[in-house]
């Protein structure tokens, strides 16, 4: 995964949903592309080795310089400060390798597909699962596991943290629009949660938040 020095300073006054929302950054839409991130998509922030997060870019402003990153006051101290400091922008999302059980071990966060690569009719979802929102996977497994006779999908998402704060200070994500206008985000939905219509199941990789229809 690609990644850039960042400076991370404070919401300007004008970006209120920065406030409102501690998962939201902001960040240059040039300096974005060089790590192959747009508007809606989720990044690491890594202040030091203790303290990261997933953050969804909530706004895309031109910056000078241009890796200057902004956050709301709740969105900084997600990592441990009130004050501005320099990071590391990184565009992994899930942990590529990692099982469940070096997730949980290492404090990271992992994605899970399962899918015949054929079925577009329903999926369960989970995207806060392992100590985000605890069961939440597990209820979404149950789930898919009764309507294993119809092929059904399932994408779970699982993060893990043991030390200062918890998994949804460091690994909860707003999540962005699926390309369904009847569908909504998925980060207010009562998880598990079920998406039913024409939809494939791949394009909810959470290494690629923002999917094509």
């Amino acid at each position: 995964m690609a990644i850039y020095d960042a400076s991370v300073k404070k919401a300007l006054s004008s970006q209120g949903d920065l406030k409102r929302h501690k998962e939201h950054c902001s960040a240059d839409p040039k300096k974005l592309a060089t790590v192959g991130r747009v508007l809606g998509h989720q990044v690491r922030i890594k202040r030091n080795d203790t303290e990261y997060g997933l953050y969804t870019v909530g706004q895309a402003r031109r910056e000078s310089p241009d890796n200057i990153a902004r956050m709301g006051e709740t969105g900084r101290k997600r990592l441990g400060t009130s004050g501005e400091f320099v990071a590391t922008l990184d565009s992994q999302v899930a942990h590529p390798t990692y099982n469940d059980d070096d997730a949980k071990t290492k404090n990271e966060f992992v994605e899970r597909l399962k899918d015949n690569g054929t079925h577009t009719g329903l999926v369960v979802i989970a995207p806060h699962g392992g100590d985000i929102e605890p069961h939440t996977d597990q209820q979404a497994e149950h789930v898919a596991s009764r309507l294993m006779a119809k092929e059904v999908s399932s994408w779970l998402c699982k993060g893990w943290w043991s030390g200062q704060g918890d998994a949804v200070d460091h690994w909860h994500i707003t999540s962005t629009d699926i390309h369904e206008a009847s569908f909504p985000r998925l980060g207010v939905l009562p998880m598990p949660s079920l998406f039913m219509g024409s939809i494939n199941p791949k394009s909810l990789s959470a290494a690629v938040p923002r999917p094509n229809p």
